[in-house]
């Protein structure tokens, strides 16, 4: 099974390599390229082969390409696809581009190619310096994004597919929900043609730095409505890449009007040793007629260079100020923190920071931050006791009793809903994005796990860890042989 150089030839010099079992077809590829590939192509085979050897590889199968999955086409598409894999029939065009022709990316699929096959495309640029176990991972991830159209008959699953894939083949811990949240699409050009593809991005380790969200330019849409998109330019550069955040106003909900994009704070605020200029913080402001109003946004980050996507580790976000009625929502994150001091008030004068006390007419009340579970399996954050009130509130306070401090081990874009328990006037949220350490131990919850197990029992005991609290109402969705059940967590 797989190839190896001594079962291999290239036809007529075209560089074209071909064998009953190769798991590529090769197109124009330099005798470097073939010597690098050739036994990585057999890892790859071997690794495909076990995974798809596994009792539960359906059940497997669902969590990355998930968009039509326990459909009888969707099993039958899954058999065949295994067969292909343990009999070494299956087989997809390869192609070695340039970075320039990729945009930047290390590699890409497209379901049509530029000769209407699929297609894997890798960043030659790229790959004259990659190990063999970065290159092994992205040829993983790119044969997924295939797998995924052949199972679900081109409907693209949630996320990055490929990457979610390529991670369960070769057993790594990951982030599923926050590759879920992933956007992996882009279109290029390449001999003339504009095809659409999905694509493995470059990985930035920003380490926690505050990244500098100031200046946006609006790049298409209609300002402030539901699909305007603006521009954050240089918000950080790191390793010599400068980095780009898109931010999209996603949607509106009745009864809710973004009055501003960005409201500069113009101030600078000082925490602990760090001292941060609140022009650089991402501010918009909403105004709601009534309960729930709300403003989602995706974020989105950028190379710079081509406006290629790139993914950013360790990257950490702060909302801050949570006060009265508001709350936002997101998710994909690792890990959330929350000050551990509760029962405090808190002031709200512009570019000042307190971890005691200070009070003034709009926060009186003692108030900390909770979680709960929000819409769409995100988290909502809120300050506890809710207070209502509908006066505007411009000026931003960073302390550590009005915010939480969200990790991402891995993004590449999120969505992030900001909203009102009430009707209010000009209510300003304010987003952080840098490590900001809290003044004493904070309290640290962080993403469940779950112990996957292969069991014949129809009433299994599923265990795993939901880090430090239970949300209010919060479930666990579990695929069992490729049934989809919802239960209650029952903490221990």
């Amino acid at each position: 099974m797989g190839l190896s150089p001594s079962n291999s030839d290239l036809n007529n010099n075209t560089g074209i390599l071909s064998t009953a079992v190769s798991l590529f077809t090769y197109k124009e590829l330099s005798s470097t390229q073939v010597e690098l590939l050739t036994p990585l192509q057999l890892l790859v085979q071997e690794q495909l082969s076990t995974w798809f050897n596994q009792k539960d590889y359906l059940t497997q199968l669902a969590i990355p390409f998930s968009a039509t999955a326990g459909t009888e086409s969707w099993i039958a598409n899954a058999e065949v696809l295994r067969q292909s894999i343990l009999d070494g029939s299956y087989s997809i065009r390869l192609e070695v581009r340039s970075g320039a022709d990729l945009n930047g990316a290390l590699g890409a699929y497209s379901a049509t190619g530029t000769t209407g096959q699929p297609t894997v495309y890798l960043n030659g640029d790229w790959l004259a310096s990659a190990s063999a176990a970065q290159i092994q991972a992205v040829l993983l991830e790119e044969i997924g994004h295939d797998f995924d159209n052949r199972l679900n008959n081109g409907v693209d699953s949630l996320g990055d597919e490929g990457e979610i894939f390529a991670n369960l083949v070769q057993g790594n811990e990951f982030n599923l929900a926050a590759l879920q949240e992933s956007a992996d699409q882009a279109q290029i050009n390449l001999d003339g043609q504009a095809i659409s593809i999905e694509q493995s991005a470059p990985t930035i380790d920003v380490g926690g730095v505050f990244l500098n969200f100031n200046g946006p330019q609006l790049q298409s849409g209609t300002a402030l409505q539901a699909g305007a998109v603006y521009k954050y330019t240089n918000i950080a550069t790191v390793g010599g890449v400068q980095i780009n955040a898109l931010i999209t106003v996603a949607s509106i909900s009745a009864g809710t009007t973004l009055t501003n994009i960005d409201t500069d704070a113009g101030v600078n605020y000082t925490v602990g040793s760090q001292t941060f200029n609140g022009t650089n913080f991402w501010s918009p402001t909403i105004t709601t007629t009534g309960a729930g109003g709300n403003v989602s946004f995706r974020v989105e980050f950028q190379d710079n260079a081509d406006n290629s996507p790139i993914i950013l580790t360790n990257l950490y976000n702060n909302s801050i100020d949570l006060d009265g009625s508001e709350f936002v929502e997101y998710g994909g994150f690792s890990q959330y923190q929350v000050s551990n001091i509760t029962g405090l008030p808190r002031t709200r004068t512009a570019g000042t920071t307190s971890t005691s006390s200070g009070t003034n007419t709009n926060l009186t009340t003692p108030t900390e931050i909770a979680a709960a579970a929000g819409t769409g399996g995100q988290v909502r954050f809120v300050n506890t006791p809710q207070t209502t009130y509908s006066n505007s509130a411009t000026g931003l306070i960073l302390n550590d009793e009005g915010r939480v401090q969200t990790l991402f081990d891995s993004a590449s874009s999120f969505t992030i809903t900001l909203g009102i328990n009430g009707a209010a006037t000009n209510r300003q949220f304010g987003s952080v994005f840098a490590f900001i350490p809290f003044a004493s131990t904070p309290t640290t919850v962080t993403t469940p796990t779950v112990n996957s197990q292969i069991t014949n029992d129809t009433t299994p005991t599923i265990t795993g860890t939901v880090g430090n609290t239970v949300l209010v109402d919060q479930s666990l969705l579990l695929l069992l042989l490729t049934v989809l059940h919802t239960t209650e967590i029952m903490p221990t």
